[in-house]
């Protein structure tokens, strides 16, 4: 589950406070809704940022290392 389009060219990496998913989003905010959390009745901006982004590839390459199929979900990138 990612959450920014081919060609993005800055996004956030953030990592939720309640469930530890890590993301991609098109938001740079220092917290946000965490899309993972997102249908819970209590709905907080637990999702802390945690880097900046920038720049086409590294979005890019950061989308892959995230993907479930190369992270098992993105639990593991920093």
């Amino acid at each position: 589950m990612n959450f920014v389009p081919d060609g993005t060219e800055v996004a956030g990496l953030y990592e939720c406070d309640e469930c530890k998913m890590r993301f991609l989003d098109l938001s740079t905010a220092k917290q946000i809704v965490c899309p993972y959390c997102d249908e819970t009745e209590d709905q907080k901006e637990q999702a802390v940022l945690l880097k900046v982004i920038n720049g086409e590839e590294q979005v890019r390459e950061y989308d892959i290392l995230l993907s479930p199929d190369f992270s098992g979900g993105g639990y593991q990138l920093i």
